[in-house]
């Protein structure tokens, strides 16, 4: 278990915001390695395997979830950060952090920079025995959670596909002590009732669709499909929901904000590099 506790960092004339903010960050970052590797051991399974595509037949099922569901994602080595951002989100899943909550620092979402093979070392063994030494080696992993986009058999479409290696859930985390008032200084994110706004984002001629992805869901946003949300009756069967094709043609994304938001999301989207303007409230005529 993580008993990382930020009790002992609260923000005092001396430790200043962004303090805080970097120590949030590395307390997530540290309990995820942590529970990682814990799962390896207790499992006693490698961290590294090889992918083999086995046969699913839920593939095709196009039913809805309706339960929340997610987990962490492992790629292959040689997976860039774009294809697997296109690979999450076109399940209509999101990219998610460990640790986030309307009393914690808001913290950007996409992780970019962790997103790579590392490698650690880990010992064990009796006191005065020569230890056993195990090396370990993490692909590039992404934490995602569903959202309304997602069908219920996320996990089989994941794994029918060559650039996935492996899927753990349900994922458990153990989070550092979570204040019950957010500090003064600091942004929170949104409560369940604030999210869920749509949003229309225009970008620049010259922004591509992975950065403008990465930039939403940097943010906290996810990718949204207002009349595909709102359809009266029998909803219809899930359809991939990448709006690279949309976009290609509007430089738009329709969104919506999350738990994992920022309370001032819109002036934080609307500072983003290449972001034009921001339609919001968004809805669509729906036929």
């Amino acid at each position: 278990m993580c008993n990382y506790d930020v009790r002992q960092h609260l923000i005092t004339p001396q430790r200043g915001f962004h303090a805080l903010r970097r120590l949030a960050v590395s307390a997530v970052i540290f309990c995820g390695l942590l529970l990682l590797l814990t799962n390896c051991r207790q499992q006693g399974q490698q961290p590294v395997r090889s992918h083999s595509v086995a046969t699913h037949p839920a593939v095709n099922d196009t039913r809805r979830l309706t339960q929340p569901d997610g987990g962490a994602i492992s790629f292959r080595a040689t997976t860039s950060y774009a294809t697997a951002l296109r690979i999450v989100t076109n399940l209509g899943l999101q990219l998610a952090i460990g640790c986030a909550g309307p009393t914690l620092p808001w913290q950007p979402i996409g992780s970019k920079d962790y997103f790579k093979v590392t490698h650690a070392v880990g010992t064990s063994g009796k006191i005065g025995a020569t230890p056993t030494v195990t090396y370990y080696t993490y692909l590039p992993t992404i934490m995602a959670r569903s959202t309304p986009l997602t069908p219920a058999n996320w996990q089989a479409r994941l794994l029918s596909n060559p650039e996935v290696a492996n899927i753990k859930r349900p994922l458990v985390l153990h989070c550092p002590m979570i204040p019950t008032r957010l500090p003064a200084e600091a942004m929170g994110s949104l409560t369940q009732k604030q999210a869920g706004t749509y949003v229309n984002v225009h970008f620049a001629a010259n922004v591509t669709y992975d950065d403008a992805l990465y930039a939403a869901q940097n943010n906290g946003f996810r990718l949204a499909n207002y009349c595909y949300e709102h359809e009266p009756g029998q909803p219809a069967d899930w359809l991939p929901m990448s709006q690279d094709q949309i976009f290609a043609h509007s430089h738009t994304l329709i969104v919506a904000t999350t738990i994992l938001s920022s309370t001032d999301w819109a002036k934080r989207m609307v500072r983003v590099q290449g972001v034009i303007s921001l339609q919001y409230p968004f809805s669509s005529a729906c036929s």
